[in-house]
């Protein structure tokens, strides 16, 4: 009777411990983390059923093969891949950029976790016989920021001109998104 009702008490405990766990790395990275300012770019999301939010697309979004660092190798196997990288962080004035893109969790500094995909434009530079260089789209999951009811349109036009920044607590890699400012 015993051993019955301790397995209760554990499928009870067990998808609540889930849950806090859940919400607990979130919690430390907004209490413990360092605040930087990412510099947007225009973006317009349509969705009627999510309710008011903005969709941010960040100017550190969309990278170049030059932000890769030395260590990482693309070749056509891998290509097409998810890969998850860490973008090493550096201040430009008040916004942080990114210095580059690195496959091991950096030791010291400020870093973001973030899946990057690799794709290649097809075509040619104007004017030459060049192809177009490998650009890479890195996502960090902090792109998506819900509003009061009703104020979303002031900030989807800012979103659409490209002028708003995302304020980010950043924690050993982590990100969570805690304000929209305007430029």
């Amino acid at each position: 009777m015993r051993k019955i009702w301790n397995r209760k008490y554990v499928g009870l405990i067990l998808p609540i411990l889930f849950l806090i766990a859940l919400i607990i790395y979130p919690m430390v990275t907004v209490q413990l983390g360092e605040t930087i300012l990412l510099e947007t770019i225009p973006y317009d999301p349509t969705d009627l059923f999510r309710g008011d939010y903005v969709e941010l697309r960040y100017q550190v979004s969309e990278l170049d093969e030059s932000y890769l660092h030395e260590s990482i190798e693309i070749t056509e196997e891998n290509m097409y891949e998810n890969h998850v990288y860490y973008a090493v962080l550096k201040p430009e004035g008040k916004i942080h950029t990114v210095d580059y893109l690195i496959d091991n969790k950096p030791d010291k500094g400020l870093y973001l976790k973030c899946n990057a995909y690799f794709y290649q434009p097809y075509g040619v530079k104007m004017d030459t016989s060049e192809e177009l260089p490998l650009t890479i789209d890195v996502d960090y999951n902090i792109n998506r920021f819900y509003l009061k009811e009703g104020t979303g349109l002031e900030l989807e036009e800012a979103s659409r001109e490209g002028t708003l920044l995302g304020e980010i607590k950043v924690f050993k890699g982590n990100g969570v998104l805690i304000d929209i400012l305007k430029k």
